[in-house]
């Protein structure tokens, strides 16, 4: 999975946002900056892989548990 598939369709504004505190301050960013190589950590499964769902569920965790402290946040599609 490439940065260009987790790119966003159009940029959120964060700048002024109701009920997001801190927004009206100078210095917040005016939108959500996209993704850059590398994070957020993305993994898409594959259609055929054959596995049921407790399966799935397994191999989430063994990622979460094994690239979560490198990485910050990881991103299941």
């Amino acid at each position: 999975m490439t940065v260009w598939d987790l790119e966003l369709k159009h940029k959120p504004r964060l700048a002024g946002r109701k009920y997001l505190p801190g927004s009206k301050d100078g210095g917040f960013p005016e939108f959500l900056s996209g993704p850059k190589e590398g994070f957020p950590l993305a993994y898409k499964l594959a259609p055929d892989i054959g596995l049921d769902m407790l399966k799935c569920g397994q191999l989430c965790r063994t990622i979460i548990d094994r690239d979560l402290p490198e990485y910050f946040a990881i991103l299941f599609r």
